[in-house]
């Protein structure tokens, strides 16, 4: 026998509300509609935070710094690490400037595992042999983790070190994966405080050399500044070769700096600045506003005077108020001014453009222009149909390159960096070239100034 369910229906009469029941009923479902979505909110960041985009950060947990650590255990690859979109890219035809060129796919991400085996074993394998002659880097960052993990890996030598800066605003999960990266290797640097950054420039001079400060406890010769898209297009053994031939000298870019970017309100008076020691000949000086690109490699030299002798910190915080470009005046200005710059350069030369190696950029006007057919802040976001050129230029690095425009690009040109540090006699470095650019032979010259007659010739 069927049972029967009595259903209740309500009358006409129980659907009617008073004006005041249908405010407090309408309140309490929005309300509750607010708590359920941020509930949602609550429970969907807590499982990125949680499952970390499915990165396994399980495993080991130890700092290799307080452990015994076999680097010979990772082997050493004969080949460049591959990802799978990048199986069918054949990397040989990208170079050649006379066939057509295909353009590059973006890179697909992927789950990663982050304990220190897994790092280690991603990196390790890639390594350069070192050279007697250490260099650091030091990158300010914000995105693209496994990019960042892939050009550490092709600058990574036990000798090396290399320090991150990570603008505050950057996500959780890349900001995990950097620490972890840091806790993995030895020469791995992460700075503990993070500041808002932006395209601006505002605080990247201050990050730079807090992770100077940060790496003088090692050895190195020369620092290399950069930033998060910077690709690099020397491999360690070609950049020692290129640091030895620079021989003290800085390469930082010197061109004049216009009223509209150097404002009248800056001041230029050192002693007001307490940029020099009261004692020292410096401190009558004025300084000569010159603008440059962020990117440099400085000598050690040069480090330790801007971070042991000068104080730049005010100097430092009234750039903080320029609108734009307040990273691209510290360093061309400290280089030209009469203070007693290690490996500098001259105002004397301005308003030629000194010759300036550390990076490349591509400006224009116009997206048609970029062989990518992509442009971001009036520069060329650099793929496929600029490798025949990147492939034989002088530059250290070139920016900007970004996997998710064209990661074949950024995958072929770290190939390439990869098989001439297997392969020294494929290296394409001339010596003589980076020996006699404008900054070297100035600083050959005024060392030499009592033996010469003459000014020097620009």
């Amino acid at each position: 026998m069927q049972k029967l369910v009595e259903v209740y229906t309500p009358t006409s009469e129980e659907f009617y509300w008073t004006g005041d029941d249908n405010e407090k009923k309408g309140r309490c479902h929005l309300t509750t509609v607010i708590a359920t979505f941020c509930l949602l909110l609550l429970f969907y960041y807590g499982a990125q935070y949680l499952i970390s985009d499915k990165d396994d950060f399980e495993g080991e947990t130890k700092s290799i710094h307080s452990e015994i650590f076999i680097v010979e255990q990772y082997g050493i690859a004969s080949s460049w690490r591959t990802r799978s979109e990048m199986l069918s890219v054949d990397c040989s035809l990208m170079f050649d400037s006379k066939g057509e060129i295909p353009r590059g796919k973006p890179m697909s991400e992927h789950p990663l595992e982050m304990h220190c085996d897994a790092v280690r074993s991603r990196v390790l394998p890639f390594r350069s042999a070192d050279t007697g002659f250490p260099i650091a880097f030091t990158k300010a960052v914000y995105m693209d983790y496994e990019l960042l993990e892939e050009q550490l890996t092709l600058s990574y030598a036990l000798e090396n070190s290399f320090c991150f800066a990570v603008d505050k605003k950057a996500k959780d999960l890349f900001k995990r994966r950097l620490r972890r990266l840091a806790l993995c290797l030895p020469n791995v640097f992460v700075l503990d405080e993070e500041v808002e950054m932006d395209r601006h420039g505002h605080y990247q001079n201050q990050v730079h050399l807090e992770c100077m400060r940060k790496m003088m406890s090692r050895e190195w010769k020369y620092v290399v500044v950069l930033q998060n898209h910077d690709i690099m297009l020397k491999s360690h053994g070609e950049l020692s070769r290129i640091f030895a031939a620079l021989n003290g000298t800085s390469d930082i870019e010197v061109t004049s700096c216009s009223r509209v970017r150097c404002e009248p309100f800056l001041d230029t008076n050192v002693e007001r600045l307490k940029l020099c020691p009261p004692s020292s000949s410096c401190s009558s000086a004025r300084l000569r506003w010159a603008k440059g690109a962020q990117q440099s490699s400085l000598s050690r030299d040069a480090v330790s005077f801007i971070l042991d002798h000068l104080n730049v910190e005010s100097l430092v915080r009234q750039l903080n108020f320029l609108n734009e470009g307040a990273d691209e005046i510290l360093l061309p200005t400290l280089a030209i001014s009469e203070i007693g710059f290690p490996g500098g350069y001259t105002a004397e030369c301005l308003p030629k453009k000194n010759t300036f190696i550390t990076r490349y950029s591509r400006w224009r006007d116009n997206f048609t222009r970029c062989a990518s057919g992509k442009l971001r802040h009036y520069i060329c976001i650099l793929g496929t149909g600029d490798l025949p050129f990147l492939g034989r230029s002088y530059h250290l690095a070139a920016n900007k390159m970004m996997p998710q425009v064209d990661y074949t690009a950024i995958h072929c040109i770290s190939q390439l960096v990869f098989n001439r540090s297997r392969d020294l006699s494929s290296s394409i470095v001339r010596e003589n070239f980076y020996a006699n650019i404008h900054a070297v032979r100035y600083n050959r010259y005024l060392a030499n100034i009592d033996n010469e007659t003459g000014s020097f010739v620009c």
